[in-house]
């Protein structure tokens, strides 16, 4: 989707703020850029919408280099949010919302529909809010406004430059929420630049730790708790988090051969397989292995008798985890839903299955792996 290729910037005065930064940010991905003041996180942030040139480099989106492109109608198709929130206090906040699809010519209709489209979708009554002025709304209300306005022409790319860091802390955590929840429904490639470590754990697919105009180290957060590269990453994490990251994750607690079926089998097929394998459910697969969901022996045998049924008819859509979601989490799911058992699903693909008893036999294996280190370190 984004790609910085061997990008640098030296601004006039001499300063180098961006030292060969080569980066992949996928289509569909929240990814946070987190670092010390001065690091260079806002600037190779707003090279995305040309705010700022690079010295060196390229930048392509969907291959195309955007050097290319006229940077009036490249920022009219990336959505924009900064901490300010830049609300125009003379206009309503449906005009406020309209702004781009006015500048871009839209339909008026069509306009309406997506203002109250995106007022109810971040919890804000359209007959109530849009002929308010901005100065009418709460600080987390007026952050919505600026977060739904930026989504308003529907742009591929959202940009926020630390959007949530001057809300107080409850309504900075509700918006959080928010946006983690909205992200799953609209699956927009957002870059959001931070300074809060808490908050680029909570809300991202992927964090970039930058330093001196660098990255030093790009991954998942599970990952970046687990495996810091450096003294200097560690650091930034903090020791706090550090020690939350030794939690047991689906990948330390999941069983790796799982009995799949393919949907398009029948049910005296299935119902055997169930038998020899001993299991009272199969995950059903695609082709290439992909999720599609879960049979389980019950509805099988409810169904057995009816030769029109297939295994696809049957499949009950169990919602799956990644493989880095924690403990607490998948313990909670347990205890809430009360699932057979919880697949375990990475890029779409079946990659492991957690039941109760694998749950509880791989925190019993890392326990009993965590008391052997504590003896060698003490022999």
């Amino acid at each position: 989707m984004i790609t910085f290729e061997h990008i640098s910037k030296k601004f006039p005065d001499g300063t180098e703020a961006l030292k060969d930064i080569n980066l992949h940010i996928e289509k569909g991905e929240l990814l946070t850029l987190i670092g010390p003041s001065g690091c260079g996180k806002t600037t190779t942030m707003k090279m995305i919408n040309r705010l700022i040139e690079p010295s060196g480099g390229q930048i392509h989106i969907d291959g195309k280099p955007i050097s290319e492109q006229n940077p009036v109608e490249l920022r009219r198709n990336i959505g924009y949010v900064i901490q300010q929130i830049g609300l125009l206090p003379h206009m309503t906040i449906a005009e406020n919302i309209a702004l781009i699809p006015n500048l871009k010519k839209w339909d008026k209709n069509k306009t309406e529909k997506r203002i109250d489209e995106l007022l109810n979708l971040v919890g804000l009554e359209p007959s109530t809010f849009r002929s308010r002025y901005p100065l009418e709304l709460s600080g987390g209300q007026q952050q919505r406004v600026g977060v739904i306005r930026a989504l308003a022409a529907e742009p591929p790319i959202i940009l926020m430059d630390e959007p949530f860091s001057a809300l107080d802390p409850i309504s900075r955590e509700q918006l959080q929420d928010e946006l983690v929840k909205l992200q799953k429904e609209i699956q927009k490639t957002i870059v959001f630049v931070t300074h809060d470590m808490d908050e680029a754990m909570k809300i991202a697919d992927r964090i970039a730790i930058m330093k001196d105009g660098e990255i030093l180290q790009l991954d998942t957060p599970d990952r970046l708790l687990r495996h810091p590269k450096n003294e200097f990453v560690r650091n930034f994490i903090g020791d706090e988090r550090m020690a939350k990251g030794q939690t047991p994750s689906a990948v330390d607690l999941m069983i790796r051969k799982v009995a799949t079926v393919k949907e398009s089998r029948g049910l005296a097929e299935a119902f055997r397989f169930m038998k020899s394998e001993q299991v009272d459910s199969l995950v059903v697969t695609g082709p290439d292995q992909e999720y599609k969901g879960v049979v389980t022996i019950e509805h099988v045998q409810n169904h057995y008798d009816d030769d029109n049924k297939r295994i696809h008819d049957l499949i009950e859509k169990v919602e799956p985890i990644l493989p880095g979601v924690l403990y607490p989490e998948i313990a909670k799911r347990f205890a809430e839903k009360e699932p057979i058992s919880i697949p375990v699903v990475e890029a779409g693909k079946l990659v492991g299955l957690v039941t109760r008893s694998s749950m509880m036999r791989g925190l019993a294996g890392l326990e009993q792996h965590s008391y052997r280190e504590e003896g060698a370190l003490n022999e």
